[in-house]
């Protein structure tokens, strides 16, 4: 959990300004990263929404709430927080990282050894 909270306080350090962390393109980030978080559990053979709520207790010995996880895939909550989708990224076996050096750098999901 302490790995999580240090690489989102990276991250917002990383970001051209905080006020972009309320900014629609932030948001729209990970919304993709979502997305592509999502299709990488159905191709690790997730079958549920519980499956993969029980992979994130590996992560944080505490996991994210099964509604968490409903929320986010069915696209009902609007403002994802960062912390969420790097524990969803962990349990998955991959990480979240910032590419490129303008105002606005990518997120980018990436093998765990890479």
């Amino acid at each position: 959990m302490a790995d999580i909270l240090k690489m989102v306080d990276v991250y917002v350090r990383q970001l051209p300004k905080k006020e972009i962390l309320g900014d629609k393109w932030y948001f729209d980030q990970l919304d993709l990263i979502l997305d592509e978080l999502f299709e990488e559990a159905v191709d690790q053979g997730y079958e549920s929404w519980t499956d993969l709520c029980r992979a994130t207790q590996a992560v944080d010995g505490k996991g994210l709430c099964y509604s968490t996880i409903v929320n986010l895939g069915e696209r009902w909550t609007k403002r994802p927080q960062l912390r969420t989708v790097l524990i969803i990224a962990a349990a998955l076996g991959k990480s979240v990282v910032l590419k490129g050096t303008s105002k606005k750098p990518k997120l980018s999901v990436v093998s765990m050894a890479s």
